[in-house]
């Protein structure tokens, strides 16, 4: 194999995107790990018969902070850890090359929640309560994603690495921040967030997701090249989407995002990609196939 892909890995693309025109069920999409199960397992075997071989939970926004808008707060146990459930259920129900790896995705706490559920928390607490379900429901990383500002990223990174140390296996923790269109801008940002926060707390892998598409997040690596002394991840959106009607219309195409992925990949300095909003399993199986990758039969 190419030595430039050898240690690559492909992550899946979109949940909350393919779940959203399920338009009869209500929000939040973590809801339906409850109530609509399979909706969510049929999104993970999509992106294993892609090729993705890390699939992140249908959890990224399963905190008490922001389940609590919706009166699930109790339920943020249980919704995470069935998250993790059904992506292992997916992962041993097809039949791939190699391993699956299921990551556990963790959001940012929602700055806007009802008065009684903040003043019984802290985001600390909220996120080491997120980050002990999925740890003690089996996950094989955490991946926090879509993170913009340092308060943020030192909040998070705070509660969940006691968690995973206390753990009694191995478990990467990436840390992956939401780019701004001016790449050099957001490069020192995560230059200075790495060197602030990141570098001696024991995260694993640190990247980029979402944003406002390949392009700002490809150039903000090259921007940081020789800057952050981890393996980085590139994780875009399929770009700032339109709205007709309660249609999402997303403008970046596929052959673009791979292209724009590609290039990162010809250069040696990304450890995995995959997608967020507006990618589906087509993209990411014409990623796969792209670098020569595809853990799927």
């Amino acid at each position: 194999m190419d030595e430039r892909v050898s240690d690559l890995v492909i992550f899946d693309g979109a949940m909350g995107t393919m779940l959203l025109p399920q338009s009869k069920y209500r929000l939040p999409c973590e809801r339906l790990n409850l109530s609509h199960s399979e909706l969510v397992e049929n999104v993970h075997r999509a992106y294993l018969h892609a090729g993705a071989q890390v699939l992140r939970t249908n959890s990224f926004a399963a905190n008490r902070l922001s389940l609590s808008r919706y009166g699930l707060e109790e339920e943020t146990v249980h919704i995470n850890r069935e998250a993790v459930a059904i992506a292992h259920r997916a992962s041993v129900s097809v039949n791939v090359k190699g391993p699956v790896r299921i990551a556990g995705s963790i959001g940012p706490v929602p700055l806007s929640v009802p008065e009684f559920a903040m003043a019984s928390c802290t985001p600390e607490s909220v996120y080491a309560e997120q980050a002990e379900a999925l740890v003690g429901a089996g996950v094989d990383m955490l991946v926090c994603e879509t993170f913009q500002t340092a308060l943020a990223v030192a909040q998070v990174v705070a509660a969940v690495m006691p968690v995973v140390r206390r753990a009694n296996r191995t478990i990467p923790v990436a840390v992956c921040l939401t780019p701004t269109v001016d790449s050099a801008q957001t490069a020192d940002f995560a230059a200075s967030i790495y060197d602030t926060v990141v570098r001696d707390s024991g995260v694993g892998f640190f990247g980029f997701n979402c944003g406002t598409g390949p392009e700002s997040i490809v150039q903000s690596i090259i921007a940081l090249r020789g800057r952050i002394n981890l393996p980085l991840l590139a994780l875009p959106s399929a770009g700032v989407p339109t709205f007709t009607g309660e249609s999402a219309v997303y403008p970046v195409g596929i052959e673009r995002f791979c292209a724009e992925l590609s290039n990162l990949v010809n250069r040696s300095m990304v450890a995995g990609i995959g997608g967020c909003c507006g990618t589906t399993p087509a993209y990411i199986e014409a990623l796969a196939t792209s670098v020569g990758l595809r853990a799927a039969n």
